[in-house]
């Protein structure tokens, strides 16, 4: 459910008022009896913060391009993008850390290091929500094995947001490479029970968590997969009969202010109010594997959205003259954005992958203007 009124507040210095000291005093006792959570709280502020327009795609842009030419990305409708940190490895061999962080060698700062001093010297203005690109794949480790490399490269990331001073990580959980969340396929399935797995997929979770927020205390875990993933598949033999236990993991380990937002990438290409208040209810009614679990996951969940703004054009194209065509028309994408936009606690991020939004290609300027509307509709600046 959504808040939209706002309370307003007034001080009172309740030293010098008795009475006062009392009633609140007596409120935080009623609503500790009612069983009132603060999550509720918490859901109802954030509910009333500014919405927020994520940029994602396959014109996913480094540190260095950003620093560069920040002036003029700033000017698309956006509050923030997914960027990735590109490092040399050796000479003339240069790597990105989402592809390499889940990999079996510990990688080296120094090297990684330009990357963070790039984004600390970009002088953001308008994207103020800005996360950096990590995969959980290609993993070729068991969850048994030693995961040294892995931890130490998560904490590594951690640091570029730190260093970086932006939001936190965007966290591809799609297992690209290999099945890691199928147990039917992992390499130790026949000496160690589906349970068993399940408790080391939480502890690994657990483990990667601890290191980001080691570097980067309340940081904003975005993940463009949820829950949902698993639903309705063997857990046994399901392609993320796993990630619910991964899951657990990061939401147990969540401490001070960090945040995780479900980003629902099963809504690329919802169009009605009805499909985004379903999705929403499932994202916040949603059970955990125990209380504790529970009581993380209401405190930290923050619901949100994803459009593929040129849906399936893999499949069926994208066409840059007849727009009526695509999955998405301008008009059309209004309309959903805002539905989106409505619903969610705090993000909708727009996904691409032949569109680019920083060179122009194949780019027409009715979905700019699409997005431009939508948000003064919605009261958000644009520029």
């Amino acid at each position: 459910m959504q808040h939209t009124a706002r309370s307003k507040l007034y001080f009172v210095n309740f030293e010098r008022a008795p009475t006062f000291t009392f009633l609140a005093r007596t409120l935080s006792a009623l609503i500790i009896s009612l069983g009132i959570s603060t999550d509720i709280l918490a859901q109802s502020a954030e509910a009333s913060s500014p919405k927020k327009v994520i940029e994602f795609g396959w014109d996913m842009p480094n540190t260095f391009f950003v620093q560069q030419h920040v002036a003029e990305m700033e000017r698309m409708p956006f509050d923030g993008l997914v960027l990735a940190a590109r490092y040399t490895e050796s000479p003339g061999v240069t790597k990105l850390l989402h592809q390499t962080a889940a990999g079996a060698n510990k990688l080296n700062w120094a090297a990684l290091e330009p990357a963070a001093f790039a984004l600390a010297a970009t002088k953001f203005s308008r994207f103020t929500d800005n996360f950096l690109r990590l995969n959980i794949s290609p993993m070729r480790t068991d969850w048994f094995d030693s995961f040294a490399a892995i931890t130490h490269n998560f904490a590594l990331a951690g640091r570029i947001v730190r260093q970086g001073n932006i939001k936190g990580v965007f966290l591809d959980l799609e297992p690209y490479a290999q099945p890691i969340f199928r147990y039917t396929s992992l390499k130790r399935r026949g000496r160690k029970t589906f349970a068993q797995y399940q408790r080391q997929v939480r502890l690994r979770a657990q483990a990667l968590m601890r290191a980001l927020q080691a570097e980067a205390p309340n940081l904003t875990i975005f993940l463009p997969l949820g829950y949902d993933q698993a639903a309705g598949h063997p857990a046994r033999s399901g392609r993320f009969g796993l990630l619910p236990s991964f899951l657990d993991g990061l939401f147990s380990a969540a401490r001070g202010g960090t945040k995780i937002v479900d980003g629902f990438e099963n809504a690329y290409g919802f169009t009605t109010e009805r499909e985004f208040a379903r999705a929403y209810g499932l994202m916040r009614r949603r059970i955990t594997a125990s209380a504790q679990i529970q009581t993380q996951y209401n405190r930290r969940i923050s619901a949100a959205f994803g459009l593929w703004m040129d849906f399936d054009s893999n499949r069926h194209g994208w066409n840059t003259d007849d727009l009526s065509s695509n999955y998405f028309s301008p008009k059309l994408l209004t309309s959903t954005l805002a539905k989106a936009l409505k619903q969610s606690d705090r993000y909708v991020w727009i996904y691409t992958q032949q569109p680019q939004w920083w060179t122009g290609e194949r780019l027409p300027a009715e979905y700019i203007e699409a997005l431009e509307r939508t948000r003064v509709d919605a009261g958000l600046k644009n520029q």
